[in-house]
């Protein structure tokens, strides 16, 4: 027995076991599912015949019933909970911690005869793959165009054996959330950008503003040998596995009160940066004051004066209608404040157990759901440009080069920092 008496032995025991148990069931049919914190749970008396879940958690994600012949996703579960809480029923003449326990182990028997009895039921079940691939971004962003095609891609290359689910929006969490949950298991796939940096810090390497100039620059980067070095980086230190590179486009600096052509625009200004060093160390460098808040806040934040300017790229200021609240934008054909490459992620140990040809069917049908997704990307953000000055936004020059001279030192400060020199120097040859 793994506890040393009757009670702990009822509320230990029979969970940890329990949550091998489900734990095989789900893997068995959703491809490696897995609950994670079951064993944080507490037995709370009695209610109904038979075992209940009290989910509190952060993200729900579908789960099916369990029938012979199929898996049907029709019950909802919260994952990642922070608590589990089980009600146990007490069946007549148990009342003891004794009786209780002899119930309960012989519940648990019941339930690994099921299981058995499941495993032989349904053996096809056990090849097939499900992959949930999860974006923070609206619907109408080009992820989930990429998402979209790889979902096509995968679903006919296998025939049916992997399939893809899709959750734009943020469903399933917030970026760190959903970094969390790859690397826990409920989640396949995402793509990384400024929380991913704290969990794998040399993606800041990329992040640096005005380091890397356009969509054709951003595409030699990540199709090109900085791209595979940058990739076994950020396995090494996070576990991510980086399928393949999507776009976020070209970001330009957004300001409601004023334009800017030269860095003394921007003294003082409230402007909002993804939570990481390097941004915060960079809008520094040009005199602004650097103020982090949620994707999601920023329009709210500009409307009512929290903020003072952003820097969120051009199809995320389409999308969110910045141009109703901020009126100055530059010109990022001339100089983009960011245009890194984002890696699509899944979790390295997760990859390692699929069969090769899988992993090869997804890595390839990853490869060109990113070149369409960057397609997307260079297509709308033509379009969105004229929309802007329709919509009386003023696009401005900068001094380019001042506004480089001015974040150069935080170029150099984090590619010691991070021992990317030799990423840095490669960067900046393929600008030319």
């Amino acid at each position: 027995m793994c506890c040393d008496n009757a009670h702990a032995v009822s509320r230990k025991c029979y969970l940890s076991a329990l949550s091998r148990i489900y734990n095989i069931t789900m893997k068995l049919f959703s491809g490696g599912f897995r609950v994670a914190a079951l064993g944080h749970a507490e037995t709370i008396g009695s209610q109904g015949d038979a075992p209940q879940m009290k989910p509190d958690g952060l993200s729900l994600l579908d789960f099916g019933a369990i029938h012979p012949a199929r898996f049907d996703a029709t019950h909802r579960l919260f994952m990642r909970p922070a608590r589990v809480s089980m009600r146990v029923r007490r069946m007549a003449g148990s009342h003891t911690k004794e009786g209780r326990l002899k119930m309960l182990m012989k519940n648990l028997v019941i339930g690994a005869a099921a299981c058995a009895a499941l495993l032989q039921a349904v053996p096809a079940a056990a090849q097939s793959v499900t992959l949930r691939f999860a974006t923070i971004t609206a619907e109408s962003f080009p992820y989930t165009d990429g998402a979209k095609k790889f979902q096509e891609l995968v679903e006919s290359r296998s025939k049916g054996d992997i399939k893809v689910l899709l959750y734009p929006g943020g469903q399933l969490g917030n970026e760190r959330q959903i970094n969390e949950a790859i690397l826990e298991g409920s989640i396949q796939i995402g793509v990384g950008a400024g929380a991913m940096a704290n969990l794998a810090p040399i993606y800041n390497i990329v992040q640096v503003p005005f380091l890397i100039q356009g969509q054709k620059h951003m595409a030699a980067i990540a199709d090109g040998p900085v791209g595979g070095k940058l990739a076994s980086r950020i396995e090494q230190q996070a576990g991510f596995k980086v399928l393949a590179w999507f776009s976020t486009g070209d970001s330009p600096i957004e300001t409601v009160k004023k334009p800017v052509t030269s860095t003394a625009d921007l003294a003082g200004v409230k402007i909002r940066v993804i939570e990481t060093p390097v941004l915060v160390d960079a809008m520094r460098a040009l005199g602004a004051n650097p103020t982090p808040m949620a994707y999601t806040e920023v329009y709210t934040g500009l409307k009512q004066g929290v903020i003072e300017g952003a820097h969120l790229d051009v199809l995320s200021v389409d999308t969110m209608k910045i141009a109703e609240v901020a009126k100055y934008m530059t010109d990022w054909d001339q100089i983009t404040f960011v245009s890194e490459p984002r890696p699509v992620i899944m979790s390295a140990k997760y990859f390692a157990t699929l069969k090769p040809e899988q992993q090869k069917l997804i890595s390839a049908a990853m490869q060109e759901a990113a070149t369409y997704e960057r397609k997307i990307f260079v297509d709308k953000m033509t379009s969105i440009r004229k929309k802007l000055v329709e919509q009386g936004v003023t696009i401005t020059k900068v001094n380019a080069e001042e506004f480089v001279t001015k974040v150069k030192p935080v170029w150099d400060k984090y590619a010691a920092q991070l021992k990317a020199e030799d990423l840095l120097a490669e960067i900046i040859a393929l600008r030319k």
